[in-house]
């Protein structure tokens, strides 16, 4: 009888994304993990499909109890971690685990190094930064978000230059500010540029700032809030901010 008898398709995946790396920091990180070998690397495969908005963007109800289905298993560690910022949970695969994906892994190679190539290249990588890629990639899934100001924050910290999209290694899709821009949820107040326009002014520090679109407002003034991001900003980095929003 074959070790992954008892198991789904889906179930064998997720252990192997976990198995790719020797750690995965956090369920936030391994969601989105899911969510982009899902729906870049397995679309036709039997992935995870009941991606839905939350609080830190897409999330899988059945991804969140397959790892409840593989800890009961043994076939995953879960160990508590504590840091400044509070406890989170650190996942890793254990040695039972890595016998029952290992036929799994050989038989579907490719995908498996595939995966390995998304989750290797965020393994460094704050999960900030992660999450500026998954949000802007997917930013249907942003809608209920409520850090959408700390990740435009974050795309913007690593690229000034917003006409300028980033190239992933694990997809031909381009990111940038502008693909989560749209999901921005419109003021139910009245617009008026010319108010915004000073307020956005005095925030930035600046003499003034050009008329702007509507949903500029928010993008801007999550960006100007951050006194440390703006500390790092010349005159002219500003002016190409706002232009490029316009």
């Amino acid at each position: 009888m074959k070790e992954t008898q008892d198991f789904n398709d889906r179930q064998l995946w997720l252990l192997v994304i976990i198995d790719s790396t020797p750690h995965i920091d956090g369920i936030t990180r391994l969601q989105k993990y899911g969510l982009l070998a899902s729906k870049i690397t397995l679309r036709d495969e039997s992935a995870y499909d009941d991606w839905m908005a939350h609080n830190f963007g897409a999330y899988s109800s059945t991804l969140q109890s397959d790892i409840k289905f593989l800890d009961q298993k043994n076939l995953i560690e879960i160990n508590s971690v504590d840091t400044m910022h509070g406890s989170h949970d650190d996942y890793s695969i254990s040695k039972q685990g890595k016998n029952v994906v290992r036929e799994f892994k050989t038989k579907y190679e490719d995908l498996a190094e595939k995966i390995k190539v998304i989750t290797v290249h965020y393994f460094n990588r704050s999960l900030d930064e992660l999450l500026a890629d998954a949000y802007a990639l997917f930013p249907e899934y942003t809608s209920k978000s409520t850090i959408k100001g700390r990740v435009r924050t974050s795309i913007m910290k690593r690229n000034t230059n917003l006409n300028t999209e980033i190239k992933l290694p694990y997809t031909e899709k381009k990111i940038g500010l502008l693909s989560i821009t749209e999901t921005a949820e419109i003021n139910q107040f009245p617009y008026n540029d010319e108010e915004i326009r000073k307020k956005l002014a005095e925030q930035a520090g600046l003499a003034g700032v050009p008329p702007t679109d509507p949903r500029a407002y928010d993008e801007l003034s999550e960006v100007f809030a951050d006194k440390e991001f703006l500390a790092d900003l010349s005159d002219e980095n500003i002016k190409e901010i706002i232009n490029s929003i316009r």
